[in-house]
């Protein structure tokens, strides 16, 4: 019973600390080692027909430069930035998964009980049968299993951000990207604007770096980072 006791309580434990959604983040980063010694920066929506004036561009591009000013850079006004940073972003239409899977049943088994007949030859040529019965103690284990099938929508989220060099396309009218940083995300949500911070949280110390590599991060609402980046809106209404 104990053993019994012990496992109910380290699955409760299991199922409570699983409660929270984990968010899964990709962050791919390139970058020109040409151009390493920017110091500021404009910010501008990349997305078609979205203006700086667009409220929810607004309160995305709030996250995004608390991001690269602790990266390092600073914002400016057009004429004296040294990059000008688009921002784009948007999620994808829904996609259906269907799954089975089967679920251990834990339990106690019953104690059994079997019968043991075994017969003994006397040395008069007599036989003498004895009867006994055999039980067995219960015991704690799988006593069987639950199927259950089910279907999940996904989403896919993005968030890219493309460095122009600006000194070349004033001077040269030339489009030389500086580095570019791709966040993305799949997952039951399809609000952009709960994933967004925590997407951004994901890139604080890869944005405008070379990541050699796709980067996955786990993150939870919860973790500071992810506080951290959501405070900054909260800071605005205030």
């Amino acid at each position: 019973m104990k053993k019994y006791f012990l496992f109910c309580t380290l699955l409760s434990l299991l199922i409570l600390s699983g409660c929270e959604p984990s968010f899964i983040v990709r962050v791919n980063s390139i970058s020109d080692v040409n151009y390493n010694n920017q110091k500021s920066f404009i910010l501008l929506p990349g997305n078609e027909g979205v203006n700086e004036n667009d409220l929810q561009f607004k309160e995305y591009s709030r996250y995004v430069k608390y991001v690269l000013e602790k990266s390092g850079l600073k914002e400016a006004e057009f004429g004296k930035a040294d990059i000008a940073i688009f921002l784009s972003y948007g999620i994808g239409n829904p996609e259906e998964q269907s799954y089975s899977y089967s679920v251990p049943v834990y339990g106690i088994e019953g104690a059994k009980s079997s019968n043991l007949t075994a017969n003994t030859y006397n040395s008069n040529g007599s036989t003498s049968t004895t009867n006994a019965e055999i039980t067995t103690k219960p015991n704690f284990g799988i006593i069987g299993y639950n199927s259950y099938s089910e279907t999940i929508t996904n989403y896919f989220r993005y968030i890219i951000l493309d460095a122009i060099d600006l000194k070349s396309y004033q001077d040269k009218k030339e489009i030389n990207k500086c580095w570019e940083t791709t966040i993305s995300s799949t997952g039951s949500s399809d609000d952009l604007r709960r994933v967004f911070p925590i997407m951004v949280a994901a890139t604080q110390i890869y944005i405008g770096k070379n990541t050699g590599e796709n980067i996955t991060i786990d993150l939870h609402e919860s973790d500071n980072d992810v506080q951290e980046i959501k405070s900054i809106n909260q800071l605005e209404i205030k």
